[in-house]
Parts: C-alpha cells; structure tokens; sequence
C-alpha cells in the first residue's frame, strides 16, 4: 500500500512538473507572439516613413520656399519663421525614418 502511495505521489510530482512547464511555454509564446506584433507594426510604420521622406526628396520647384526677390507676394516672403519650420520638417522627415531603423 504504502508503494503505491509512493509511486502515485511521483506520477502526481510528475505531472505538476509537466503542468508548469506548459504553462510556462503557453506564457513564452504570448510574450513573444506580442513583441511580434510589436514589430510588425514598428515596421509597418517605419516603411511608412521612409517612403514619404522619400517622396519629399522629389520636390517641384512650386513646393520649395521662394525668396523675396523671385517671389514678393509669396507666404513665405511675409512670413520668413514658415521657411525654418519648412526647413525643420524636411529635416526631420528624413532622418527620422533612418534613426528608427537603429530602434
């Protein structure tokens, strides 16, 4: 009796064994599954980046800011802070896609 006691106490530390290691697995592949999404979407955004900073490298000479002497009437003539924003923006539009390419 008391061998059968013994056995069915290792059978039950066995399966307790199993149990947690299952559970840790379940736990591993839920963490990693998450970091998966996190990266496809941190790509997704990425490539979104790094396209649109490459279509501002395709400008026409309409969308780049005018001086005062080829265009007096121009926004940018009245409002000479809208060139630096501008300046700013195409700045940060192309180095931000490479500096999340690093991350």
């Amino acid at each position: 009796q008391m061998e059968w006691a013994q056995r069915a106490y290792r059978l039950d530390a066995r399966t307790l064994r199993i149990d947690l290691l299952n559970a840790v697995k379940e736990d591993v592949r839920d963490h990693h599954n998450t970091h998966v999404g996190r990266i496809d979407t941190l790509l997704l955004v990425h490539i979104l980046l790094l396209t649109f900073a490459l279509a501002t490298l395709q400008f026409s000479d309409q969308y780049v800011p005018q001086t005062a002497d080829s265009c007096p009437e121009c926004v940018e003539v009245a409002y000479p802070m809208l060139v630096s924003i501008w300046v700013y923006m195409i700045a940060a539009i192309l180095i931000l896609p490479f500096w999340c390419i690093l991350m």
